[in-house]
């Protein structure tokens, strides 16, 4: 680039997004990487002449290949492999450096979490391919339970402090933040626990009460002091307790709810509006509303005329839950992957074409 510039990526559905020519500059810089192709001493325009592009197609074209706001560098076609650097720090570390701006906070969070993580990288790409494997052989689970262990004992770095750690059985991580899970699928795609076999042999044989409360089944019996919580708000902010006030206790049973200090963080089933416009409505009004029969309050309804219905209220509730409504978590996880898997690929790229870093040192020193 013949300046330093932060380009945004190309919607989807926007026109002039061309991933072939995406595909066509990274093929180039791949070539010129490996010295495939020399063009030593070329201009930028000579760059853009090999590439068959103008300026602003090839802007167009790196637009089309990345997913967030990227800052590319200005960088001669002999400057490629290096990396963002200061040149103050550069003297006073002699070490390789990688400076970038700062352009998405998630991101930054993303990249010290995979640092963190960097040596069990590649980790679940093995344990898929085992499970894979046993499943064709038709072994039983505990086997494939078996193998699959054996893989990720084998197949882990761990530093020494951790296999300490480990042996010692301490806890490996501690959480500032309890979770809890909502189950906002449809009833009969709800998983349940059963209750004790010492309740289960005492109850009638043609009893139905085989399973224990969960977090649905406890908002519908809440005491009618909570009648105008929201589901969100009812499993964030209240839990089980063996004692009481009578204005605390649930309509069915003997058990008590008691407000917590510190809301618990929800997750839930996160349908998306764009794939399944019904299941989306539903889950909202399911969430962030209140009600006591799901059946007659929510499933027997229009979704979408409930959920209109009841926006406003939807709205403000979710507030307390949803901090930024453009965020979506699993399509973030999903581009976190992708640069995963291009960043493995870059790295193999840089130990056949490795450039050291002696000669520019020496430049530097020179100076």
């Amino acid at each position: 680039m013949d300046r330093t510039r932060i380009l945004l990526p190309l919607a989807l559905e926007d026109k002039q997004r061309d991933p072939e020519k995406f595909k066509t500059v990274r093929e180039l810089l791949a070539q010129l990487e490996q010295k495939d192709v020399s063009m030593r001493g070329a201009t930028f325009k000579e760059f853009l002449k090999q590439l068959n592009m103008s300026y602003e197609e090839y802007v167009l074209a790196l637009r089309s290949g990345i997913n967030r706001p990227t800052v590319v560098l200005k960088r001669t076609v002999d400057e490629v492999l290096i990396n963002s650097y200061n040149p103050k720090i550069l003297s006073l570390m002699q070490a390789n450096m990688d400076i970038q701006f700062v352009l998405d906070e998630y991101a930054v969070v993303a990249y010290l979490v995979d640092y963190v993580n960097k040596p069990g990288r590649g980790l679940s790409k093995i344990l898929r391919n085992c499970i894979e494997a046993t499943a064709q052989g038709k072994h039983s689970l505990k086997e494939c339970l078996i193998s699959v262990a054996n893989q990720f004992i084998n197949s882990a770095e761990i530093s020494a402090q951790e296999a300490a750690w480990s042996i010692l059985e301490l806890p490996m991580s501690k959480m500032s933040e309890d979770t809890i899970f909502i189950p906002t699928f449809r009833r009969e795609d709800r998983t349940r626990m059963i209750k004790s076999q010492e309740y289960l042999k005492q109850l009638d044989s043609n009893s139905r009460d085989v399973y224990e409360l969960n977090i649905i089944d406890r908002y519908v019996v809440r005491p009618n002091q909570l009648e105008n919580v929201c589901l969100a708000n009812f499993a964030a902010w209240y839990e089980l307790a063996k004692v009481g006030s009578e204005d605390r206790k649930l309509l069915k049973g003997n058990q008590y709810v008691r407000r917590r200090t510190k809301p618990k963080v929800i997750q839930y089933r996160k349908f998306k509006e764009s794939q399944d416009e019904n299941e989306y409505y539903r889950e909202q009004v399911m969430l962030f509303t209140s009600w006591r029969n799901e059946n007659a309050d929510i499933l027997s309804l229009d979704f979408k005329q409930l959920y209109t219905t009841n926006l406003e209220t939807i709205r403000m509730n979710r507030k307390e839950f949803v901090a930024d409504e453009n965020l979506d978590l699993e399509e973030e996880l999903m581009q976190l992957e992708k640069s995963r898997e291009l960043e493995e690929d870059e790295e193999k790229s840089e130990e056949t074409s490795l450039v050291s870093f002696e000669p520019y040192w020496n430049m530097m020193k020179m100076k």
